[in-house]
C-alpha cells in the first residue's frame, strides 16, 4: 500500500438511490468498521492494496449468511467501484469522505 493512502474516517457511500454511512478504521493495509443505514449496522472488513484498490465485505448480524462484496479505487477523498449484494446483484457505488479520524496522519 502507498504510505499516503489513508481512508480512516467517516464516508458517505452511494449505491443507486441508497446512501449509507461508513466508519472505516484502518491499520496498515487492513480496514474494519461499520456500514450503517437507518435499520442496521453491518460489520465491514477488508484491505487496501498498493495500487489504491480497496476490497471489503459487509456482513449482517440480523440475517445469517448475508454478505456483500465491494471493490473500488481510492482517489483522495473519493472511492468508486462495483459491488455484488444479495438480491441486488452487481451495481456501481461511490463514496465521499466526510471526516478523517482525529488520530489519522495528515
Amino acid at each position: 500500500m502507498d504510505e499516503t493512502t489513508t481512508i480512516d474516517g467517516n464516508w458517505m457511500l452511494f449505491l443507486g438511490e441508497l446512501s449509507v454511512t461508513l466508519l472505516i478504521v484502518q491499520d496498515g493495509d487492513t480496514i474494519g468498521g461499520t456500514f450503517a443505514n437507518s435499520s442496521e449496522h453491518l460489520s465491514l472488513k477488508g484491505n487496501i492494496s498498493r495500487d489504491r484498490i480497496v476490497n471489503f465485505t459487509i456482513e449482517s448480524t440480523k440475517r445469517e449468511g448475508w454478505a456483500g462484496k465491494f471493490e473500488g479505487v481510492i482517489n483522495g477523498n473519493v472511492m468508486n467501484g462495483t459491488t455484488n449484494l444479495p438480491k441486488l446483484g452487481n451495481n456501481l457505488w461511490s463514496a465521499s469522505r466526510l471526516t478523517r479520524r482525529s488520530n489519522s496522519p495528515n
